[in-house]
């Protein structure tokens, strides 16, 4: 009788083709789930166990092939990882993990741009698995979670980074990877728990969901860890240079601004997405905000670390890699034009500050606040008329000095973090400082704060409005709003006629003012089919909405607004229409709780990240490779 050998790459095979049966089998659940009626709570039976059946032979695979590593009884990881190495010209415990998670960065980032656009044009699905675009995420984040794992097993010997922590003798963890593991199985945690969410609270129908949020900054921060796993991987690089007797390159320009690029695309999908497709659920001063955050985070890093004209190419990057999505999710995939900010104005401004500050020997605290004032001062003018150039939702004018107020703290915020992160990367001897971590972590707390103070929003109390319908014969009105009282739509922000979900894009398009309360469409609104329609208010923290027509819908349950000639109906708090799957009876209290445990998880993966990152710039003395002097040249980045 004959015996084989056990083999982790014969098992891993096994496993694998374990995998594509799963994934094959997702279309055939999701066509055997109820069409009649997308679920408004959590997911149906048989597509939970398929998710967790993948996700689960996916972590055993990664278990066989690391263990297998580790134990020697697989070289797999070695053959993959020197080609890596080569690619990168970085070890391959490094050069293999950051290009997957590229990989997976690029696939959960196309389809989430591609969920969103379906979700606003198609409405709910009929399960996780039942939208073409969840595959691609699901795919991306087991990727991602990939690629931390291998950062963590595939070191051996004593080949690790100093920066890292000693497992057991021969086994040295980098720092980089223990934060890209933690932030992938978040981001992958954050699949099941939507579910459980919906299942507690119903559907958020909203890309801002606390499940949600998890997900993306998981994802985000994948990437942010990569780049600190990149610097440990470049350190032992340069210190085996040093001891060839030869002197270690500069980080080409090039390369830092890309890295810059997908920090500001992927800052602007992740969290503006909404106001890219003109169906924002909260208050439009949050678009100017967060993009003064983006573009201080990564503008200023850039310019710090790459030196002169960094930014500007971190812009231009940007805009590429954001016209490539927006491409590929609209013409190419058929669903919505996503739109987004140039960032060229900020980075013009950021170059600007560093001519006049950044000098060799100097803080650059006093470039970061300068290139953070002009950033939420002339920044937001810049963004303001680039709205009214090609943003579905054009800011109003009065907009501008409220938005400079909140901005200017904001990207402050985000420049101090910013100079944190640039001083961690580029191995400042200034972050050796035992509390070098506290203007970070003041940043964060700051921009947490400015942003959460514009989250509470209501409905004015006793608005009524009066709706007169115009039919066009072709399944569209025109619809006149007449406001009661008539002052309460004076000066705001929008008044947005909105139609969605009916298969066919989305119709938002600001009303025109014919008198005091009176306002028209200037586009018909769909008002047959599953089409949702709605007349929208926004005025400061005043967000009310009043349904034109909503079908009615069993899974929540709830009964149908029908479309009338002519009918007076209340204003109501936005979210009661725009997020009906929303159970009104959870206790308040288990919503607080549940979304302060979501907070808590994301400041733990940003802590985790901060660890990291002075892990890797507080190296021994002796570690062969060379810190960058307290106040160095800028663009001067320690090999």
């Amino acid at each position: 009788m004959s015996s084989r050998r056990w083999s982790p790459e014969v098992s891993m095979s096994r496993l694998l083709a374990l995998v594509t049966l799963l994934l094959a089998a997702f279309p055939a659940v999701a066509q055997a789930a109820p069409a009649e009626a997308a679920p408004a709570g959590g997911a149906t039976a048989g597509q939970i166990a398929i998710g967790a059946g993948v996700a689960t032979v996916w972590t055993l695979i990664l278990l066989v092939l690391g263990l297998g590593h580790r134990a020697g009884r697989t070289t797999l990881l070695l053959r993959l990882s020197a080609p890596a190495a080569r690619l990168t010209r970085l070890p391959g415990w490094a050069g293999l993990p950051l290009l997957v998670a590229g990989l997976g960065l690029l696939l959960a980032g196309v389809g989430f741009v591609w969920d969103v656009a379906l979700h606003i044009s198609a409405g709910r699905d009929e399960g996780p698995f039942a939208n073409p675009s969840h595959y691609m995420i699901f795919l991306g984040l087991l990727v991602m979670l990939a690629s931390g794992w291998l950062a963590v097993v595939l070191p051996t010997a004593d080949e690790g980074p100093a920066s890292g922590i000693r497992v057991v003798e021969g086994w040295t963890v980098p720092a980089g990877g223990v934060a890209m593991l933690l932030s992938g199985s978040a981001a992958m945690l954050a699949f099941p728990l939507d579910d459980v969410w919906h299942r507690i609270f119903g559907q958020d129908v909203t890309l801002w969901g606390p499940t949600h949020l998890v997900l993306i900054t998981g994802g985000l921060l994948v990437f942010a860890s990569a780049l600190v796993l990149a610097r440990e991987g470049r350190t032992v690089t340069a210190a085996a240079q040093r001891s060839a007797g030869r002197v270690p390159g500069a980080v080409p320009k090039l390369l830092g601004a890309s890295a810059a690029a997908v920090v500001l695309t992927g800052m602007t999908i992740a969290y503006q997405q909404e106001f890219g497709y003109g169906v924002p659920q909260f208050r439009l001063m949050f678009h100017p905000v967060l993009i003064a955050l983006t573009a201080s985070l990564a503008l200023v890093a850039v310019r710090l670390a790459c030196g002169a004209g960094a930014a500007l190419l971190a812009a231009v990057g940007s805009i590429v890699l954001s016209g490539l999505l927006t491409v590929i999710v609209g013409p190419i995939f058929g669903t919505l034009t996503h739109h987004f900010p140039l960032y060229l104005a900020e980075a013009a401004l950021v170059e600007l500050a560093a001519l006049a500050l950044l000098r060799a020997g100097r803080s650059p605290y006093p470039f970061a606040a300068l290139s953070a004032l002009l950033i939420g001062t002339v920044g937001v003018v810049a963004e303001w008329g680039w709205s009214h150039a090609w943003m579905p939702l054009s800011w109003p004018g009065h907009l501008v000095g409220p938005a400079m107020v909140r901005a200017v703290p904001v990207a402050l915020a985000g420049a101090v973090i910013a100079v944190f992160v640039t001083r961690c990367l580029t191995r400042d001897a200034a972050v050796r400082a035992r509390w070098s971590w506290l203007p970070a972590t003041a940043g964060v707390a700051v921009a947490l704060a400015v942003l959460g103070s514009l989250l509470p929003t209501h409905a004015p109390d006793g608005a009524r409005v009066q709706l007169a319908l115009t039919p066009q014969g072709d399944g569209t009105a025109h619809v006149t709003a007449t406001f009661t009282p008539r002052d309460v739509a004076e000066h705001a922000d929008w008044v947005q006629g909105l139609s969605w979900q009916h298969g066919e894009g989305v119709v938002t398009e600001q009303l025109e003012r014919v008198s005091e309360g009176v306002y028209r469409t200037t586009v018909p609104l769909q008002i047959a089919g599953n089409a949702k329609a709605l007349i929208r208010l926004q005025r400061g923290t005043t967000t009310a909405s009043v349904g034109v027509r909503l079908p009615a819908d069993p899974a929540i349950p709830v009964g149908a607004i029908p479309a009338r000639r002519l009918v007076e109906r209340p204003l109501v708090h936005d979210p009661v229409l725009l997020q009906r799957e929303r159970k009104p009876d959870t206790p308040r209290w288990l919503w607080a709780v549940g979304s302060s445990t979501v907070l808590l998880l994301v400041v733990g993966l940003f802590a985790t990240l901060g660890w990291a990152l002075l892990r890797a710039a507080r190296l021994p003395a002796d570690d062969g490779a060379a810190p960058a002097r307290a106040g160095a040249a800028p663009g001067e980045v320690a090999a």
